[in-house]
């Protein structure tokens, strides 16, 4: 037995100088591995402190924590009971809030992808996104798309403006320069979507109230002129 032990040890330690050689060795495997500890920690650094915020709130602590989970996308769930636009929701093709089970799914796709575009400022724009879904969804918000999303945005902004304590304004319009390209029918034209971010980022004077929203979604125009002149200011500062 004891012989058995001492082989199993000094395999565990063959094991441990081969994971330690190949890590030192392969440059392109040791920063993978630091990307995802990078991701993670952010996640969970979000994660705690909107925990937090929420199980302080009067209204809030009344209600479950919204519990999130990183799979694939394309992983299929079953008995979950999510709609998306009136469809039973069977396959998760990309982030996205479920409230009939109260939970936030991220898809590694999206999540290495929003840090690999624009660091923590686009992590927590994508968590800050869905996880407005779940504010919504607690306070039982009546706003239809695509004000919703647009609000969803908005307080993302919001959240990548507190989640950073010196705001690196450069980083939030390389941002929104991006979210220029996700928009959508239900979600909004990009330069409304950009427009809302900024607002909750506090580059651009307005709130995330449900009438601004309203008004946002409405008008087209005004985002467009807005963001155009944003970015061209921001072209020249570059």
């Amino acid at each position: 037995m004891n012989k058995l032990n001492k082989k199993i040890q000094l395999l565990i330690k063959q094991i441990i100088i081969f994971l330690c050689f190949i890590t030192l060795v392969n440059p392109q495997l040791k920063a993978s591995i630091n990307k995802e500890n990078q991701i993670y920690e952010i996640i969970e650094k979000f994660t705690k402190k909107s925990s937090k915020n929420w199980s302080e709130d009067k209204l809030l602590k009344t209600i479950r924590i919204p519990q999130t989970i990183i799979l694939e996308a394309d992983s299929r769930i079953y008995f979950s009971g999510c709609y998306r636009r009136g469809e039973k929701l069977k396959t998760i093709e990309g982030s996205s809030y479920c409230d009939s089970s109260h939970t936030i799914y991220l898809t590694k796709e999206d999540v290495e992808d929003f840090y690999k575009l624009s660091k923590s400022y686009g992590l927590i724009y994508l968590l800050g996104h869905e996880w407005s879904h779940a504010l919504q969804h607690a306070f039982l918000s009546q706003l239809d798309y695509p004000a919703r999303e647009l609000q969803s945005d908005c307080m993302a902004g919001k959240q990548v403006s507190l989640f950073h304590s010196e705001l690196n304004k450069s980083s939030i319009l390389s941002l929104a320069r991006l979210i220029l390209h996700i928009g959508g029918p239900n979600h909004g034209e990009g330069s409304q979507r950009a427009f809302a971010f900024l607002t909750g980022a506090g580059i651009i004077d307005g709130n995330c109230e449900d009438e601004s929203m309203k008004k946002l979604a409405r008008n087209k125009k005004i985002a467009e002129k807005k963001i155009k002149k944003l970015m061209k200011d921001f072209d020249i500062k570059e």
